[in-house]
């Protein structure tokens, strides 16, 4: 049971990773819903882009140290 949850949540966090890769403009709209902020230039893209490689990362790192050791 604790390995399905395990999993279960690294696709999750996988899943988001790759949303942030792909669609960087969704991911921006989902974390900063107020009215208030702005439009996402292409330095905040770029930064989003490279949070989720940088997540993808995380997700490999926590996978090997939860999963196969």
């Amino acid at each position: 049971m604790e390995k399905a949850l395990i999993v279960l949540l690294l696709l999750l966090m996988l899943s988001y990773a790759i949303l942030a890769i792909i669609k960087p403009a969704v991911i921006w709209k989902r974390e900063f819903i107020s009215k208030k902020v702005r439009k996402p230039n292409d330095i905040d893209l770029l930064l989003m882009r490279v949070s989720g490689v940088f997540l993808i990362f995380v997700c490999i790192g926590l996978a090997y140290v939860f999963l196969i050791k």
